[in-house]
């Protein structure tokens, strides 16, 4: 169910959002609203996209075939070795974008440094060197 799946980001967006509202002037504060709400709308989205087809409303096909959600298929891309790209959960038309910019292998990087946590998309044994390499500048590309 849609409760199942969004609560957890729920729980923290609503508090988050009115703490916006008391402590942000009014333009801030609606546009932290929408950026919260737009995560919880976009966790439900990516629901749908492991949803098989058959079983999804026909409005959800709809939506995924005009490419305005996440389609089952472009997710699937995700979920294979090295599990690296396709990481937008809300529609797949970014996918190209942001796996092209780098930017997650920069947070890979960020994060990497700050904790020393290796993330899973270097540890796996097909593609993992690679893009562990490219994340730490070592000039192989993934």
């Amino acid at each position: 169910s849609t409760f199942n799946n969004v609560h957890k980001i729920a729980r923290m967006a609503g508090p988050l959002a009115l703490v916006a509202g008391a402590l942000m002037k009014p333009f801030a504060a609606i546009a932290t609203s929408v950026l919260l709400w737009g995560q919880v709308c976009a966790q439900e989205a990516h629901r749908w996209s492991h949803v098989p087809p058959s079983s999804q409303p026909s409005f959800i096909r709809r939506l995924q075939a005009c490419g305005l959600l996440l389609s089952s298929e472009e997710h699937g891309r995700h979920h294979r070795s090295p599990y690296a790209e396709h990481y937008c959960i809300l529609f797949g038309g970014l996918n190209p974008l942001l796996d092209r910019s780098g930017i997650f292998r920069w947070m890979e990087k960020l994060v990497y440094r700050w904790n020393g946590v290796e993330p899973n998309s270097w540890k796996d044994p097909i593609g993992g060197p690679a893009v562990k390499a490219r994340a730490l500048g070592l000039g192989a590309a993934a």
